[in-house]
């Protein structure tokens, strides 16, 4: 149990600072979108860092909750890597930033998102545990396929502020779509036992019936400056309901996801037929954001 937690968390802490290209704080998901200076902005993400902060070590109480201590412990451990990761993080595309004087602006955003994402994925073990299925979140009534997603994969790193609902094939009735990261290690060097770290970016597409148990389909993408498929360059990555141009919809449907990455060109999720098709948008003829 213990290596586990700690292996989880370390990799994660690794594969993040590994990762190429500037995946800078400007280019994710703002907090404040509405402020019109610096100062109303350090003022409002140093808001939102609180309240997330607030809501971590809440939800990290209640998930330590009934835990033997041999459990709290590997817990503390895991949370304690984490930490380091989100630190560390930050700090690095702080000092990325451009022009230098906004680095603690640019550190503050990232470790709000990230404590956000820690939140909601602890925040989802607990809920998991004690209802399965219906339990409230601070957002919304925490959905039943969310539920069946975490425990299918309990190895992947949801982003649960990351959802999307679309109809990609055209049928009348909204698919649910999530991504999440995972991480994988492996030696390089047998003589010196030399160990780097790949990630994935994964995006799950659920059928969510009124009756009967969603139903899941799993695609990943390989985090990776370079690469003959589709893939994306860094793990601060976003998803957004979109449509495609020129589609022959008597085969095809029109709505579909772009997945934004700020390094890499986006990279275009639809439905082609009987199966989804990942494909980067530098190959994907006419395509277009409505």
């Amino acid at each position: 149990m213990r290596s586990f937690f700690v292996t989880i968390a370390v990799c994660m802490l690794l594969i993040v600072l590994s990762a190429q290209g500037p995946a800078l704080s400007q280019n994710r998901t703002g907090f404040c979108d509405k402020v019109k200076s610096t100062a109303e902005s350090m003022e409002c993400i140093n808001r939102h860092m609180q309240s997330e902060q607030e809501r971590l070590n809440e939800a990290y109480k209640q998930y330590s909750e009934e835990k033997s201590e041999e459990e709290k412990s590997d817990i503390n451990t895991a949370q304690q890597a984490w930490v380091a990761y989100r630190d560390a993080q930050c700090a690095w595309e702080a000092s990325q930033a451009d022009p230098p004087a906004l680095a603690r602006l640019h550190e503050l955003s990232c470790l709000t998102a990230l404590t956000k994402y820690r939140a909601d994925f602890l925040s989802a073990l607990s809920e998991t545990k004690d209802t399965g299925e219906g339990a409230s979140h601070e957002f919304s009534e925490r959905p039943r396929w969310m539920n069946v997603l975490t425990h299918d994969h309990p190895d992947i790193f949801w982003r649960y502020g990351s959802r999307q609902s679309a109809d990609l094939n055209c049928d009348g009735e909204d698919e649910e779509f999530i991504t999440g990261l995972t991480i994988a290690p492996r030696i390089e060097n047998t003589n010196t036992n030399h160990i780097s770290f790949s990630g994935k970016i994964i995006l799950a597409a659920l059928k969510n019936p009124v009756a009967g148990k969603p139903k899941s389909e799993i695609f990943e993408l390989p985090v990776t400056a370079e690469g003959t498929g589709p893939h994306v360059c860094s793990t601060d990555v976003h998803i957004e309901v979109t449509s495609r141009e020129n589609v022959d919809t008597k085969t095809s449907c029109k709505a579909a996801l772009r997945i934004n990455d700020p390094v890499c060109p986006p990279v275009w999720f639809y439905r082609d037929g009987d199966n989804y098709t990942l494909e980067q948008e530098s190959n994907l003829a006419n395509a277009e954001i409505q």
